[in-house]
């Protein structure tokens, strides 16, 4: 009975002490610290909150010696239990211990935080940045690394991707072999490629094991296009490479991790490579399009013809294309956009019979095809996600046809406007990067935040991406164009060499775009207090080929300290993504005051 009392009166101790430090938020000003986040290379430490007051975070500096202090008292501020006093380590050897942190008093609330140093020199450098709901202490100059030029951040990678295509190049010859042993001993992969071969402007890649390739992509700065061999490792180091095709385009080969083989062709025109797996899946041969061959694969004389086509619906989400042929396929596969659709070749298969095609059933993602000589088309769905397997005698296609989530019916008459929002980078490409922080990420929640507000108020929208995953520009434009929308919003985040740069950009290309940029960048300075660096012509690849208005929004720069930990808050984001949303709402309305270009009802 006892004890059942001690439990009840404890259970009452700790909601009243919970609930105490919150009660005092309703004093104007209050700071209720929700995150202490300090960087990884030990130069920053940011503070993050609530408070109900557009007034600067005050606090008051104390210095004392023996050892070396600099005490920070954080004024009218409350650290909740869940936080509690604790020690930060903030990985920088200037330090003599990690710093602390905790409630110094109630009534008045001070949070005091204690940094120890073995010099006071050291402590003399910390800058203290108060900033809306948030503190960042600068320990040493902060440098953004790894950004492209030229000062405007551009549509594309940043640099750190081209190092790291052949990140065995930082080995010694010696230690490239063994760490290549190394990895052929610990890992299993699928694939060995024992041999690599030139054929004028054609690669063949030849091992032991069973062949399989990523779909390719396209970076650009400098041009070119990346075949990634999944679960394959390199036989020998004489095969990381680097030659010049006869058409002068250069290809480099590397291990570019434990499990890829990668190939990066520097191209003008990097689309024109496609690639073309071996019936007995040995081989691969990487080429332009107009000068496929397959003089080395085995089985390669004569043709043969298609025995059966099965089409296999397994659920509302899934369906199977089965391809038997009467001789192992020689063939390639392509996801393409613009429409969506599968373009198989099949380049040593007969035309089917028309009694083969036309009765063919339909699915929520199968929905006929076409034969063009040894060419197929096989329209899918846009959410459809496309996987294929070659049976290991080479007779037997198999495609998978998979759907995340059911395809909707939409009736775009019941919505205000359509808008497609481009989430900048994504996946291989991260953007500008620092510290952990990248900028694929931060545009992708910004244009979640807008996606949603734009829902709520009638809209209806598509995303180029809502996942970490790469998107080529020429995908990103090819899904505005055949989503036919009002607008085109891509969201970016900043950089440049001067680190003092920071503010808002938007672009435009085409005349039709102007005025869409100008409301959205006048909305987005009226909500961010950061400089307005006005609205520019520019030729961005996806406001250059869209069919639309086409805007890109820098919604700030990485490369200024407290910009990028600005764009770390929740204050930030949101009032960036409300931004935006009022922008593009201003802009519709302003186009016609009773309709808008597609017709749908007035807002």
């Amino acid at each position: 009975m006892i004890n059942k009392i001690y439990k009840i009166v404890i259970t009452i101790l700790f909601w009243v002490l919970f609930f105490m430090p919150l009660a005092a938020l309703a004093e104007e000003g209050t700071f209720l610290i929700r995150n202490v986040i300090p960087d990884k290379a030990g130069k920053l430490l940011f503070i993050a909150g609530q408070r109900n007051s557009s007034k600067v975070i005050s606090y008051k500096i104390t210095k004392l010696t023996s050892p070396s202090r600099l005490v920070v008292d954080i004024q009218n501020a409350i650290l909740p239990n869940e936080i509690g006093k604790k020690s930060i380590n903030i990985n920088n050897a200037n330090f003599k211990e990690s710093v602390r942190i905790a409630q110094f008093s109630n009534n008045p609330n001070i949070v005091r935080l204690v940094f120890t140093a073995d010099a006071a020199g050291t402590l003399d450098k910390i800058k203290i940045n108060p900033y809306q709901n948030s503190i960042i202490f600068e320990f040493e100059k902060v440098e953004v690394v790894n950004l492209s030029t030229p000062s405007i951040y551009r549509d594309r990678e940043s640099e750190s991707t081209t190092v790291q295509e052949i990140n065995l190049e930082k080995f010694e010859p010696d230690n490239k072999a063994a760490v290549l042993e190394e990895i052929k001993l610990k890992v299993q992969n699928n694939l060995v490629v024992k041999n690599i071969e030139q054929y004028n402007n054609r690669i063949l890649f030849s091992g032991s094991g069973i062949i399989s390739i990523s779909e390719p992509f396209v970076l650009e700065a400098p041009n070119r296009v990346i075949f990634d061999i999944t679960d394959a490792v390199l036989d020998s180091v004489d095969l990381i490479r680097t030659f010049t095709l006869d058409n002068n385009d250069n290809v480099r080969i590397a291990q570019f991790d434990a499990k890829t083989v990668r190939i990066v062709i520097e191209s003008s025109k990097p689309d024109q490579y496609t690639y073309v797996v071996s019936p007995d899946l040995q081989s691969i041969v990487i080429s332009p399009k107009n000068e496929l061959a397959f003089a080395e694969f085995p089985d390669n004389v004569g043709t043969g013809e298609v025995q059966e086509i099965k089409i296999i619906k397994d659920n509302d989400l899934s369906t199977q294309i089965i391809l038997v042929c009467a001789k192992p396929i020689i063939h390639n596969i392509q996801r393409l956009y613009s429409p969506d659709k599968i373009q198989l070749n099949m380049y040593n298969i007969q035309k089917p019979s028309e009694e083969l095609i036309k009765n063919l059933g339909k699915t929520p993602q199968f929905h006929g095809l076409e034969v063009d000589n040894t060419c197929w088309n096989i329209p899918v769905n846009r959410s459809t996600i496309v996987e294929s397997k070659l049976s290991l005698d080479g007779r037997v296609l198999r495609i998978s046809l998979k759907d995340n989530t059911a395809v909707p019916l939409i009736d775009l008459s019941k919505y205000k406007a359509k808008v497609v929002i481009d989430p900048g980078h994504g996946g291989y490409e991260p953007g500008a990067h620092y510290n952990g922080i990248y900028e694929k990420d931060i545009t992708l929640d910004v244009s979640k935040r807008v996606k949603k507000y734009l829902e709520e108020l009638g809209f209806y929208v598509v995303m180029t991406r809502e996942t970490d995953k790469t998107v080529s520009l020429q995908e990103r434009v090819a899904i505005t164009n055949r989503e036919h929308p009002d607008v085109f919003l891509s969201i970016h985040v900043n950089a440049s060499e001067n680190s003092a740069i920071k503010g808002l950009e938007t672009h435009w290309y085409t005349l039709q775009s102007k005025s869409f940029a100008l409301h959205v960048q006048n909305q987005m300075a009226n909500n961010i207090t950061t400089p307005d660096r006005g609205i520019k012509n520019s030729r961005f690849y996806v406001i250059h080929h869209t069919n639309t208005p086409a805007v890109l929004a820098e919604i700030g720069y990485m490369s200024n300290a407290t910009e990028m930990y600005q764009l770390m808050t929740e204050e930030r984001r949101e009032a960036t993504a409300k931004g935006l949303v009022s922008g593009l709402v201003n802009y519709i309305k302003s186009k016609n005051p009773q309709t808008n270009p597609t017709g749908r009802k007035k807002l």
